[in-house]
């Protein structure tokens, strides 16, 4: 800068100089003559050579600067075309490897549900008609797949499907109507015990002509859509397969679909295991052709021997549900937080804690930023079974945050009065019993909410089963006063089958609440498919359920999804359960260039 300001300085005290301007101005006199003895104004090449003879110092300083400034100019114009008018573009070939926990049995649609991995790979190999957008910002929104459009007649209960006209099977063969039918009439067939019995039982399909069909419901069910992503099989295989036969054939493991993958191989070891199971691309697929030649999927006995595989790079990508800091900070591991639809909470017993006001002071007591510290994985607190990324409807207001002093108030209140550190009522101690699973997060949450209980004034049991007795003897018999459990929901966001009080003896109301006005909004809920009125609905749903108190929301818990860096074009994955965060696979790939 000092020598810029210096260069300026010179050059005007010598433009005041006036042996300057006389030799200016002889310059001046002989820059005419030369004009005119050529026409030229612009030197050529050879000349240019000459220029710095003609200049003094101080202008060839002052050239050298002007130089330097447009290069500098020139050059962070290039880097930043080059960073904002390029993009990578994706190119064909390499191999995505996961790692599973478990062993493929069905990878059939109809029976997949019962199994993760199944489910992992039937979404790969399989097509329904409808699927989830991950690119909308709008919570899991249903978009079309092997239907090319859909219309509803809600008065009459109808749904009308137009399906796409260029879809094949993998064999070569076209996907038509039929195939469609003859799918949802396994799944409504009780004999197939198919997971999706109770939600297609009772439909009705008519055929239209070879790409149209109609499905007529027994009574509008809002939820049924979302169970339209249901994979299609293709009828030309299984219709001659016998019912006693269906869980047996070979097309389970070796299936043949319509989707963006399809199989080539697998490979067991000496005792029957799979170890490796291997898609190849499906180079017909009807939307966008996947960028990997293939998928390569290696099975393991522990989250410690898939996990040990990725950080050898024996596989690219693994689902976990605890955070393993060491692996996050490893520069060439990318991670993604999955939050699926399931809550964890403490139901009360309705029929055994009746008492509204002892609910809500128990709820009071509960520090949950506390119990968050616990969770070796990410989560966030939340006051209502309606998690905000399931529908669009407003958070639930925090009014039972941790206020320990409001809770004694609502006891005292209540009749309730400490006596030696315990509250009493009547000769009669206030005491109250939490059952939960024995697993090492659900200890810690209970032994939390057992000492703050405790510390308000409350003696706390603690109740303890194996998982399998918590389910098949403690929560169907109902016999709990208090239980701390997890909630796995649909992925419609239907609160149905958690809060109606026909779900309380034999459902899953774990709280078995009843109450007639939820029980009405709940039903006209589900029995409307505009979502705006749906929404309003559970909207004045939620603020009901946080007034009466029948359980305490703690948190919902994500799962951590690993993968290697060298795996590129991986966007939010928005994954409504666990295999849907293969939906758009076909857009991930290993190798790019940079184009303008």
């Amino acid at each position: 800068m000092a020598y810029f300001l210096n260069t300026i300085k010179n050059f005007w005290h010598k433009w005041h100089n006036p042996e300057y301007q006389r030799l200016r101005q002889q310059n001046d006199l002989d820059l005419k003559l030369v004009t005119q003895l050529s026409k030229k104004r612009m030197p050529s090449l050879k000349q240019l050579k000459y220029l710095p003879s003609f200049l003094h110092n101080y202008e060839k300083n002052i050239l050298r600067l002007l130089l330097i400034i447009i290069l500098i100019c020139v050059v962070f114009l290039a880097i930043r075309a080059y960073l904002v008018h390029t993009q990578i573009t994706p190119l064909p070939g390499g191999e995505y490897r996961e790692g599973l926990i478990g062993n493929p049995q069905y990878i059939n649609p109809v029976l997949a549900p019962l199994n993760s991995v199944d489910q992992d790979l039937s979404t790969l190999i399989y097509s329904g008609l409808l699927k989830y957008d991950q690119n909308s910002t709008q919570p899991y929104k249903l978009v079309n797949d092997l239907a090319r459009e859909y219309t509803i007649d809600e008065p009459n209960k109808t749904i009308t499907f137009k399906i796409r006209d260029n879809v094949y099977w993998h064999d070569g063969q076209r996907l038509t109507a039929n195939d469609v039918i003859f799918t949802f009439e396994l799944l409504k067939t009780k004999e197939y015990q198919s997971p999706y019995l109770s939600q297609f039982k009772d439909i009705q399909i008519e055929k239209i002509d070879d790409f149209s069909l109609k499905i007529v419901l027994p009574e509008i069910f809002s939820p049924f859509l979302n169970y339209l992503t249901v994979g299609i099989l293709p009828q030309h295989i299984w219709q001659t397969i016998p019912l006693n036969q269906f869980t047996l054939a070979q097309y389970n493991l070796k299936p043949i679909g319509s989707g963006p993958f399809q199989f080539e191989n697998l490979v067991k070891d000496k005792f029957g295991f799979i170890k490796t199971y291997t898609l190849k691309k499906n180079n017909n697929y009807y939307d966008q052709p996947a960028y990997f030649d293939k998928l390569n999927f290696k099975f393991y006995y522990s989250n410690e021997d898939a996990l040990s595989a990725l950080e050898s790079k024996q596989i690219d990508g693994f689902l976990v549900r605890q955070i393993y800091q060491d692996l996050i900070d490893k520069k060439w591991i990318n991670h993604q937080s999955l939050y699926l639809p399931q809550y964890t909470a403490i139901f009360f017993n309705n029929q055994k804690i009746t008492n509204k006001t002892l609910r809500q002071a128990l709820a009071y007591a509960i520090n949950k930023e506390e119990i968050l510290t616990q969770l070796n994985s990410p989560a966030y607190l939340i006051n209502s079974p309606l998690t905000f990324n399931l529908i669009n409807i407003e958070n639930a207001p925090e009014k039972y945050d941790f206020n320990p002093e409001i809770a004694k108030q609502l006891l005292e209140a209540d009749g309730w009065q400490l006596q030696d550190g315990v509250y009493q009522q009547d000769d009669k101690k206030l005491r109250v019993a939490l059952s939960v699973a024995d697993t090492p997060i659900d200890q810690k949450i209970a032994q939390i909410v057992q000492r703050e209980w405790q510390a308000l004034g409350i003696e706390t049991a603690i109740q303890t089963y194996p998982v399998s007795q918590l389910k098949e003897e403690i929560i169907n018999q109902r016999d709990y006063q208090i239980l701390l459990f997890s909630i796995v929901t649909n992925l419609d966001p239907d609160p149905y089958p958690v809060w109606h009080s026909s779900q309380a003896g034999s459902g899953i109301n774990l709280s078995v609440f009843k109450n007639d006005q939820v029980d009405k909004i709940l039903e006209k809920a589900r029995h409307v498919f505009d979502t705006t009125i749906r929404n309003q609905d559970y909207q004045q749903f939620q603020e009901l359920l946080i007034e009466q108190t029948p359980a305490i929301f703690l948190y919902n818990q994500s799962y951590t999804y690993l993968i290697n860096q060298r795996i590129l074009g991986i966007t939010e994955i928005k994954a409504p359960d666990f295999s849907t965060r293969f939906n758009i696979i076909n857009r991930w790939f290993i190798e790019g260039k940079k184009q303008f």
